[in-house]
């Protein structure tokens, strides 16, 4: 059981009546779910490689999308080298009641994960970078469960290759060290400042798996 994140997981013994059910389902109920919360796409991954072949098969007809997805995890740790990550800004109640806590940057990406602050509050940890009164970078928890978090970094254009997310995510990584929090860092193979991110914070590839998506 987790919280965050806005994509759907398949688990268990692969079945290709299960996914029958599953697209007679999104029709019935799920189309219009999505849409109502401002969404247009169903987006979905398996735990198993095994599914890949049945969804392939089963949503053909649908203008089946998909990329993979990396996965990296804490190899030999290194965010402790990053001396001045006690600069970085909590994300908790007090900021986000505050003028920085009404900033579209930031705002934006916790309601697309969390659909409330409050929620991220009471499952998240993050903190943020703060230049002239203005959140320029950030990391914070996209999806929580198990004492496993997964980690959402954004930085601003204007300011990126300065330090600022590595800076952030040293600050997040200690307060989930110190929680015993197990960190996954997930990302896209075309990535390569989110791959140099996390192999700079002592992060080495896992595993990969494939994620999936048709317009709705």
């Amino acid at each position: 059981m987790g919280a965050g994140a806005e994509r759907f997981f398949l688990l268990g013994k692969p079945g290709q009546e299960f996914l029958r059910d599953v697209e007679r389902l999104i029709d019935a109920e799920l189309a219009a779910f999505l849409k109502a919360r401002g969404m247009s796409s169903f987006e979905f991954s398996a735990d198993d490689p095994a599914w890949n072949l049945l969804i392939e098969h089963t949503f053909a007809k649908r203008e089946l999308q998909s990329e993979p997805q990396l996965v990296y995890l804490l190899a030999q740790p290194r965010w402790h080298e990053v001396e001045e990550r006690a600069k970085a800004v909590p994300i908790d109640a007090a900021l986000l009641a505050g003028p920085l806590g009404k900033e579209h940057f930031l705002t934006k990406m916790l309601w697309d994960c969390w659909q409330s602050p409050d929620r991220f509050l009471a499952n998240g940890l993050g903190n943020c970078c703060v230049v002239e009164d203005q959140v320029v970078s950030f990391c914070f928890t996209g999806y929580a469960g198990a004492q496993r978090h997964a980690l959402v970094v954004e930085t601003l254009p204007e300011f990126r290759q300065q330090g600022f997310a590595k800076l952030a995510t040293a600050a997040l990584l200690e307060q989930c060290h110190q929680r015993g929090i197990a960190v996954h860092w997930d990302v896209m193979p075309t990535n390569k400042g989110s791959i140099a991110l996390a192999e700079s914070l002592g992060f080495a590839k896992a595993y990969d798996y494939q994620v999936y998506w048709f317009s709705v």
